[in-house]
Order: structure tokens, then C-alpha cells, then sequence
């Protein structure tokens, strides 16, 4: 049996523009206010970043030449594997932005 190589892509700022739109929710609280408030609000913190990062997902889009590099990828018979610290249904919204869901080449891509 050969084993084909694995291609760990990062969606945020990686294939999406989206850097200057996802403050790391997690980090943030601690960086600015230490451990202790993380502890009391941290979890709070997270869930409005994630709120507040819905209302600007229209302006994140692919970064050129991203879903060409997905599609080589695939075309070498790697295996790919889409990555991301963001929530869930954000890694979703990229997936449609970067036209993976109905395409041969990339159908059994996970998104994690």
C-alpha cells in the first residue's frame, strides 16, 4: 500500500482574506486582561467575536489563486485537508467560497 501525502491547508488568511476580520476570540481576553477575567468571560468573549464576525463575512472572499492550489493538490493525489480555528458554520461559509463542496476533484475534502 502507498501512502499519499497530506496537504493541512488553513483557511483563515491562508485561502480566505479574512486576517483583519478574525481577532482570535480566545486570545484576545488574555493577552489584554490575563488568565483570571479569561477564566469569568472568556467563553462570553468567543461567542460575540463569533457574532460579530458573521456580520462581516461578505467582505472575507478567497484569496487569488486559492481554489486553483486546492484543485493541484487534489490533481497529485494528495490528500487534502481544509483547517481552521474558526467556528464551524464559518468554516462552511469559506467552504462555499472556495467552491469545494461540488466539485470531482475535491469531494471527499474534510473541513475541520
Amino acid at each position: 500500500m502507498t501512502a499519499s501525502a497530506t496537504a493541512l491547508l488553513d483557511t483563515d488568511g491562508t485561502l480566505i482574506d479574512s486576517d483583519y476580520h478574525h481577532a482570535r476570540g480566545d486570545q484576545v481576553v488574555t493577552a489584554f486582561a490575563g488568565e483570571e477575567l479569561e477564566r469569568r468571560v472568556g467563553d462570553r468573549a468567543r461567542e460575540q467575536q463569533g457574532r460579530e464576525a458573521d456580520e462581516l463575512l461578505e467582505e472575507m472572499a478567497p484569496l487569488p489563486g486559492a481554489r486553483d492550489l486546492l484543485v493541484a493538490v487534489k490533481e497529485r493525489g494528495h490528500r487534502l485537508v481544509l483547517a481552521s480555528y474558526a467556528q464551524q458554520c464559518h468554516v462552511e461559509v469559506f467552504a462555499d467560497m472556495l467552491d469545494v463542496r461540488d466539485t470531482k476533484a475535491l469531494d471527499d475534502t474534510p473541513l475541520a
